[in-house]
């Protein structure tokens, strides 16, 4: 074919091309080109960019537009794949109006059509139409794809290793005047092969008196958690806890809700952020101008799991090159914190019965007796449900019903974040039977924050009611506004707050409202500078009882050097004047497991008063317990004492053990040893849910290590830089509250030798082999025969090479010597006889020149003389070495004549190859048939 018939053939498809775009852009064109326009029906394969290979449906095209009709079979084939490649409904909606309309490529998309990608809007999909190849490629914004229901995997709700945790806080005080007090609080975890008990107790002087504050059993299984028992505190299962706030919601009962605990792996991988990309490429994800993430991805749908982007409320900005183009950019949100903990499309829930429990009037502002008839008769039974459902990144929505036998209280709330900055909660709550309700919300906008609580409570109904006992008597609201941040420099705090509350007395047989007021502002200011620091405070305080109350401090701090001396000064001021002057001399000290403070000071009052005081701090702790005290005196004759002591008490299998580290979940480690004499030190690496958590030294001593409940551990042993050996080095445990694991490892000490090793013609060996039960290890460490055998203390060891076994010079565990000289020689591992009959072939044509012969192994002396001797009867060139008194020779003749055989075949010489290598594994075998 001619050059220009070519070109004709190339040119043609696309002239004609360009003719019909041409045409197409006006309202002529002659007929033979009418085709290109008409609708016609076509079998068109349908895509979804990274969905898979398509759908063929049949449709109306002509060269630049397609459609389907409305409610056809392409229509319904459509919807069903659309839906199949977990496109959302609603988007599925709007791709099929379109279609019907008819869709034609993108504006955007220029060139080769087949190499074209879209980036679609948001909420709106992009066209790739290829009449030529039949193919309509839709392109799928991310905002528009399902997430995808991975199926969640739960560690085992059964538990094992349990144990008794208690963790004990002792406390007393006194003024040396009467006035003692002193506590006892135990937090109790009891572990059980299903589940767990926890009892929170308290017993304190004066009075005497022992509390119960909980006692719950608690069982997580798969999703789930189920608590029941008593609490004079709300119940915590998940998000929904933002129904009890400001409610006193003890009671006895059962409740069970959603939960995350038992998921394998960390609840923030079960979070994602989908998308589609279009093609294989570069995925790079940026927090503002910083890339915080960077991944290569498939074709299809993908995802960004939260374990991998830092906590926050943040935007991020995704982008996916293909050979260095940007194919996709989007924009999204992230709310990756401890109350956003549902993935996005998923429900939280609580559910359960129980009897709340009786309330402590205290300083009621009703008289008791009035209540009493009502408060006995009232049925404390409630049944309570509460739900949350995360809409999508940044909103989380639900309700709560507390029904009694003739009340109902219902609620709804929820938290929205409408960005890194600015975020807004809200709970209402009504009850149905009365003129009642409560609702709290909070705003916040980067430092500043305003806080709003308001409960209203009809006084004149004074029925005792569930609003009486959830919130109390008091109608109230309460409002608090503030900022933090820097000034110039500086760290301050605004914030003003108004509280105002009605009421109730009974005077007679009328029941009174009174109404007080409440406004507070509060500012603070400090600055550190290369003398000292200042800070400046200032209070104001208004009430309808009392008279305004304001006061302003101005403090100076400076220090003396590194030495922990510093010197402050102080001064008071009120709404009536100067107040006060204080100045005080402080000491600072600390060791490696204390710390102590001792304070004097001179006060200067309003009255020209002068006082004098001394306080001193101390505390400390050690690997059992934490301990502090607080004393004080002035030369009034004031004084105080007060201590306090913290430890917790584990009971396991192993026996009892103390720690001062509070935890409900531990792991014993410990590095066992034969050797009394030796106390090993190891490092203790810990993975948590598969990442890096932190690195612990082990020593021969058994100590517990506190571990976060409810997470996966790795523990891995690492003995590098330590010459020992480490078995049982690796573990994987799960900590279920109320469990104690016994991690261990097996060291052994070891010793080392270092040897020097040539073969019998003076060069170094390159690499040898350690046998026997004794040895770990031999390692080169240089190029010219070094070698550092690692082997247990006390214990043979043999070394073999690929040119033969390893001789040296004394005894190879010997630690006093340094370093040994030895030779790894050929034919030391043939020990039978008929030696020569077997391999005097060798001598024979063209393998004279490489053979070496192996006479044997002969003590230094006559034995070795005498062999000597006869050799050079017969002028045999031979060569030896010497090694620890015996004598190995070696006939390295080429000129073996018929008397120089017989001699050789008289002392059973061994023949064998030079350049030969010693089969390692064949050896190894043979030792192993040995042994056994």
């Amino acid at each position: 074919m001619s050059r220009l018939s070519t070109c004709l053939l190339i040119a043609l498809p696309l002239t004609l091309s360009g003719v019909a775009s041409a045409l197409a852009e006006t309202n002529y064109f002659p007929g033979e080109f009418s085709d290109f326009f008409d609708e016609t029906q076509q079998q068109i394969n349908v895509v979804v960019v990274g969905a898979g290979e398509g759908t063929l449906v049949k449709g109306l095209a002509s060269y630049d537009t397609f459609r389907v009709e409305s409610d056809s079979s392409a229509y319904k084939q459509l919807k069903s794949y659309f839906l199949e490649s977990q496109v959302k409904s609603a988007a599925v909606d709007a791709i099929l109006e379109q279609l019907v309309v008819g869709v034609a490529t993108d504006e955007s998309c220029t060139g080769n059509l087949a190499r074209c990608l879209v980036t679609p809007e948001v909420d709106n999909a992009g066209y790739v139409f290829d009449f030529d190849y039949g193919q309509l490629r839709i392109f799928v914004p991310s905002t528009s794809v399902k997430a995808e229901l991975a199926e969640v995997e739960y560690q085992s709700a059964f538990s094992e290793s349990n144990a008794l945790i208690n963790s004990t806080r002792l406390y007393g005080y006194t003024d040396f005047d009467g006035r003692n007090s002193g506590s006892m609080s135990n937090y109790t975890t009891i572990g059980l092969p299903l589940g767990y008990l926890t009892f929170d107790t308290q017993y304190h002087t004066p009075g005497n008196e022992f509390d119960l504050y909980s006692g719950l059993y608690t069982l997580d299984f798969s999703g789930h958690t189920l608590q029941a028992g008593r609490s004079r505190y709300n119940l915590s299962f998940n998000s929904t806890d933002m129904f009890d706030t400001g409610a006193r919601m003890a009671l006895d009962g059962a409740f069970v809700g959603s939960s995350r605990n038992l998921i394998k792996g960390s609840a923030d991988s079960q979070q994602k952020i989908y998308f589609y990309a279009p093609q294989l490429g570069q995925l790079e994800v940026y927090r503002d101008d910083r890339l915080i993430l960077t991944q290569v991805v498939d074709e299809g749908q993908q995802f960004l799991s939260y374990e991998d982007l830092p906590k926050g409320v943040y935007d991020i900005t995704i982008i996916l090159k293909v050979s260095g183009n940007t194919v996709l950019k989007e924009r999204r949100q992230v709310v990756n914190n401890n109350q956003f903990s549902i993935p996005v499309g998923e429900f939280d829930y609580v559910f359960g019965v129980g009897r709340l429990e009786d309330f402590d009037f205290g300083d009621s502002p009703l008289n008791q007796d009035s209540l009493m008839a009502d408060y006995d008769n009232y049925d404390r039974n409630i049944i309570k449900a509460s739900s949350t459902y995360r809409f999508n990144e940044a909103l989380l929505f639900g309700g709560s019903a507390t029904i009694g036998t003739d009340e109902q209280y219902l609620q709804l709330g929820g938290s929205y974040y409408f960005n890194e900055a600015l975020s807004l909660d809200f709970v209402h709550g009504s009850f149905l039977n009365a003129d009642d309700f409560y609702q709290r919300g909070s705003l916040s906008y980067s430092g500043i924050f305003l806080d709003y609580r308001r409960y209203e409570y009809d006084a004149q109904n004074t029925e005792y009611r569930m609003a009486s006992h959830l919130y109390g008597m008091r109608s109230f609201e309460d409002i608090g506004v503030g900022i933090s941040g820097q000034v110039m420099g500086a760290n301050g705090f605004l914030r003003a707050a108004y509280y105002t509350s009605r009421d109730v007395v009974k005077v007679a047989s009328a029941v009174v409202e009174s109404e007080s007021e409440l406004w507070s502002l509060s500012a603070g200011l400090s600055k550190s500078f290369d003398a000292g620091s200042l800070s400046v405070n200032a209070e104001y305080m208004d009430n309808s009882v009392t008279d305004v109350d304001s006061r302003i401090s101005l403090s100076w701090t400076m220090p003396f050097g590194d030495s922990g001396i510093s010197a402050q000064s102080s001064l008071y001021v009120d709404q009536d004047g100067f107040d006060r002057n204080v100045n005080y001399l402080r000491g600072d000290y600390q060791g490696d497991n204390w710390r102590g403070n001792a304070s004097a000071g001179a006060h200067v009052f309003n009255d020209n008063s002068v006082m004098g005081d001394l306080s001193v701090t101390a505390s400390g702790d050690n690997d059992y317990f934490t301990a502090n005290s607080y004393g004080y005196t002035n030369d009034r004759g004031e004084k105080t004492l007060s201590a306090g002591f913290n430890s917790t008490q584990v009971l396991s299998s192993s026996g009892l053990s103390f720690t001062k580290d509070k935890s409900r979940s531990y792991a014993q480690v410990s590095a066992l040893t034969q050797d009394e004499d030796f106390s090993p030190e190891l490092k203790l690496g810990l993975s948590k849910d598969g990442r890096y958590n932190r690195r612990v030294t082990v020593s021969d001593e058994v100590s517990l290590l506190p571990l976060k409940e409810y997470s996966a551990f790795d523990f891995d042993f690492d003995a590098s830089g330590d010459n020992v050996e480490v078995q049982r080095g690796r573990d994987h445990r799960f900590s279920h509250p109320g469990t104690v694991f016994n991690v261990s490892a097996d060291v052994t000490e070891l010793a080392s030798q270092i040897l020097v090793l040539d073969d019998i013609f003076g060069n170094p060996i390159s690499r040898v082999q350690c046998l026997g039960d004794g040895c770990i290890s031999a390692e080169p460490l240089s190029d010219d025969g070094v070698f550092r055998v690692n082997y247990r203390k006390n214990a043979d060891f043999r070394l073999i090479s690929r040119k033969g076994l390893c001789i040296y010079e004394g005894k190879a565990s010997d630690t006093k010597v340094n370093t040994l000289k030895g030779f790894c020689l050929p034919g030391l591992e043939q020990t039978g006889r008929d030696k020569w009959q077997k391999t005097s072939y060798l001598l024979q044509g063209d393998n004279l020149e490489q053979a070496l012969v192996y006479l044997g192994q002969f003590t230094v002396g006559k034995d070795a003389k005498n062999v000597i001797a006869r050799l050079n009867s017969q002028n045999v060139i031979f060569t030896s070495v010497t090694v620890a008194g015996e004598q190995y020779i070696y006939v390295t003749d080429i000129n073996l004549t018929s008397a120089k055989r017989q001699l050789l075949q008289e002392l059973d010489a061994y023949v064998l190859i030079k350049d030969s290598e010693l089969d390692l594994l064949t050896l190894l075998e043979n030792e192993e048939g040995n042994d056994a």
